[in-house]
């Protein structure tokens, strides 16, 4: 009976979802996304709210699964992975502790659009779970989003901007849709926050002013961002430095550099003084991280703006740091993409010399000490002009985005093994990456 089933799916008519259908799944369609080929939409309606999901798989529907919802009129956005395939699909409802399937049928994917960035895997030798990708901004001519597996393939892909008119760095997973932010890059204007389903549909575009680099969800998802914070101290034009913003329909200031670090007049920078360049919640500590790279700075503040901790490295101004280093030569230089480990310990991407490097420091607060624990790439030579960062996965190895160098690496940290490697072409590289489990993963 299955394997009827399974051909009389695969006929190109709409008998084949008709077939699937049961008393609790009606009104299957199957759709090919104008915006990303490789997503199909799944509609379908219960006779009641119930909670329903999509499985699906290349050869079987029983290699992935979408994340689940709670309605009478669903829609799905089926994750297919590669061009022209056809994905095997059924949908299951639960209702009232009972579950009921749908027939199994199929659709085909579309063509890979001709932009899609591409990227080489170089080392192999990690096993995440088979559903794991990497979401990331691509910085492109346009700029892209991307999910990327761990055999390098590029499983969706969505432009965003034309870099002639604008930038486009950072991205966020959550709620099941992503968001994206865009900017100027003339002292960051026209900056927007925009909302996208995992079928490419814009499904909201918010005005940030002022606002550049990343942004993260703090409590309650409240969406915090940087923005440039103009004062005119002993200057006869405005000074940028930086604040960070909680909120978009009504932003409220959180912190500001001026109120925490020093200012010293650098014509190299001015009028960008600070360039903060990171922002992150996390939400077992409670607090925000942001990093200040002409400043070499890293702030840590509680939810209501107090700098719980002020980090300096080696340009750090006289005086603006709490902290000093068991060694000066582990000190960090124009820090981007901190993050805080399960322990504790502060990683930080630095670039110190023209050469950057991923570091992990143990804070000891006792002794006001920042101690040097871990530090990779050194002997690389790699020089990230722009971006880069690391962090903690969950089976605790690092990530390690190289970010303008174009190179994404997973690093057994004990051994220092190179356990996956990804490169992509230098007019391309990753901007931020965030890990899923699976394409649906939200926060």
């Amino acid at each position: 009976m299955l394997v009827s089933l399974i051909l009389a799916a695969c006929s190109p008519d709409t008998g084949s979802l008709t077939s699937a259908e049961t008393e609790w799944i009606q009104n299957i369609a199957v759709t090919t996304s104008d915006d990303i080929p490789m997503v199909l939409e799944v509609t379908f309606d219960t006779p009641q709210a119930a909670t329903a999901w999509v499985e699906f798989g290349d050869g079987s529907p029983d290699e992935s699964v979408t994340a689940s919802k709670d309605a009478t009129s669903h829609e799905f956005a089926v994750i297919g992975g590669q061009p022209l395939s056809d994905v095997y699909m059924r949908v299951i409802v639960e209702f009232d502790g009972e579950q009921y399937e749908s027939g199994i049928f199929t659709h085909t994917t579309g063509q890979q659009l001709p932009e899609m960035p591409t990227f080489e895997v170089m080392v192999n030798n990690y096993d995440p779970p088979e559903s794991a990708v990497l979401l990331m901004s691509v910085y492109n001519n346009p700029s892209a989003l991307v999910m990327l597996d761990f055999d390098g393939q590029v499983v969706w892909s969505r432009g965003t901007i034309d870099n002639s008119d604008g930038l486009g760095v950072g991205v966020l997973p959550m709620n099941g849709e992503i968001y994206y932010n865009t900017f100027s890059d003339n002292r960051w204007r026209n900056a927007q926050l925009t909302r996208m389903s995992l079928s490419g549909e814009v499904l909201q575009t918010i005005d940030t002013p002022d606002a550049h680099h990343f942004f993260t969800p703090g409590p309650d998802n409240e969406i915090a961002w940087i923005q440039y914070d103009a004062e005119t101290p002993d200057t006869q034009s405005p000074v940028y430095g930086d604040r960070i913003v909680i909120g978009v329909d009504n932003p409220q200031p959180l912190i500001s550099t001026w109120d925490h670090l020093t200012f010293e007049a650098n014509a190299e920078n001015l009028p960008e003084w600070t360039h903060a360049n990171w922002v992150e919640y996390n939400p077992e500590r409670d607090s925000y991280l942001m990093s200040t790279a002409f400043t070499d700075v890293i702030i840590e503040a509680d939810t209501d703006g107090n700098p719980l901790r002020i980090m300096g490295g080696v340009n750090a101004a006289a005086g603006d740091s709490d902290y000093s280093f068991e060694s000066q030569e582990s000190q960090f230089s124009f820090p981007h993409g901190p993050h805080w480990t399960s322990k504790g310990d502060l990683l930080v991407f630095s670039t110190r010399n023209g050469i950057s490097s991923a570091v992990r420091y143990e804070v000891d607060d006792d002794t006001s000490t920042l101690r040097e624990q871990w530090r990779f790439g050194e002997d690389l030579r790699l020089n990230a002009l722009a971006l880069g960062e690391v962090q903690e996965l969950p089976d605790d190895n690092i990530l390690i985005n190289w970010g303008s160098v174009g190179i994404i690496q997973v690093v057994e940290p004990s051994t220092d093994t190179v356990l996956w490697e990804a490169r992509s072409g230098l007019q391309e590289f990753p901007a931020q990456v965030h890990y899923m489990d699976s394409p649906y993963a939200t926060r």
